[in-house]
C-alpha cells in the first residue's frame, strides 16, 4: 500500500521546532473568509456549489504556489490542474495578482481566527513564558506553512493594498494577544498594550523567515528569543 503524501503543513517551522499544528479541514468558505475575501472577488458566490468551487480554486492555486513558486503561477496551470477552463478562474478574480491577494487574505483570516481562538482558550494554569513560546509558535507555524500564504506575502510585498490588509490583520490578532497578556495582570489595560503588541505581531513573520533558513538549534534558539524579546517589552508578561 502506497504511503499518503505528506500534508504541505508537514515540515518548515514545524519540523524544525517539533510541533505540529492542525489544518483546517474545510470543503467550502466559511462566513468570515468570505467577508475578508469579498473586496478582493469579482463576484462573491452565495450558494454552497459556488461557494465549494471558490474553496477548490483557492486551495488548487495555494498548493501549487507553495509548491512550485511564483515563476509557475499562472492562470492557464491552474485551469490545467484543475481541468476546467481558464475563463471559470476569471469569474472569480481578474488577473493572477488578485489571485495571489486572494490566497494571502485567506491565508491572514485563518490565521487571525486561530489566533483568536488559541488566545480564549489559553490555561491560566500554564506558567506565562510556557504560553508565550506556544503562541510564537503558532504565528511561526502558520506563517511558514499555510500553504501559498508566505510566497503570496512575499510576492505582494509592494502593494499598497495589501500592506494594508496585512496592517489590518496585525491590529486584529494585536488586539487579541493585548486582551489576553491583560487578563493576568488586572493593573494593565489592553489599550496599553496595543502599540507593542502591534510590533512583536510584524517580527513575528521575520522571525519565521529566519527559523526557516537555520538549522534546528539554532531555529529553537530563534523561537526563544523572540519569546525573551516578547518578555521584555511586555510588561505584563514578565
Amino acid at each position: 500500500m502506497s504511503q499518503a503524501a505528506p500534508h504541505p503543513w508537514e515540515g518548515g517551522v514545524a519540523q524544525r521546532l517539533k510541533i505540529r499544528i492542525e489544518a483546517p479541514d474545510q470543503k467550502e468558505v466559511d462566513s468570515a473568509e468570505l467577508a475578508a475575501l469579498a473586496p478582493y472577488l469579482r463576484k462573491t458566490p452565495k450558494q454552497y456549489r459556488s461557494r465549494a468551487r471558490l474553496s477548490a480554486l483557492l486551495d488548487t492555486s495555494a498548493r501549487l504556489l507553495h509548491e512550485q513558486g511564483i515563476e509557475a503561477f499562472s492562470m492557464s496551470s491552474i485551469a490545467d490542474e484543475m481541468q476546467i477552463a481558464p475563463s471559470s478562474i476569471y469569474e472569480y478574480v481578474a488577473d493572477a495578482s488578485q489571485l495571489m491577494a486572494a490566497i494571502a487574505v485567506r491565508g491572514l483570516a485563518r490565521m487571525s481566527a486561530g489566533y483568536v481562538q488559541f488566545t480564549v482558550a489559553g490555561s491560566k494554569a500554564i506558567d506565562m513564558r510556557a504560553q508565550l513560546t506556544q503562541r510564537a509558535r503558532f504565528f511561526l507555524e502558520h506563517y511558514s506553512n499555510e500553504p501559498g500564504l508566505r510566497v503570496a506575502i512575499q510576492a505582494l510585498e509592494n502593494d499598497p493594498i495589501y500592506s494594508q490588509i496585512m496592517l489590518d490583520e496585525s491590529r486584529r490578532n494585536a488586539k487579541a494577544f493585548a486582551t489576553w497578556l491583560a487578563s493576568s495582570d488586572p493593573a494593565v489595560s489592553s489599550e496599553s498594550l496595543l502599540d507593542r503588541c502591534l510590533v512583536l505581531i510584524h517580527l513575528a513573520s521575520s522571525a519565521a523567515r529566519l527559523v526557516e533558513s537555520v538549522e534546528p538549534d539554532e531555529a529553537a534558539r530563534v523561537l526563544e528569543a523572540y519569546v525573551d524579546l516578547t518578555i521584555g517589552l511586555v510588561p505584563s508578561a514578565s
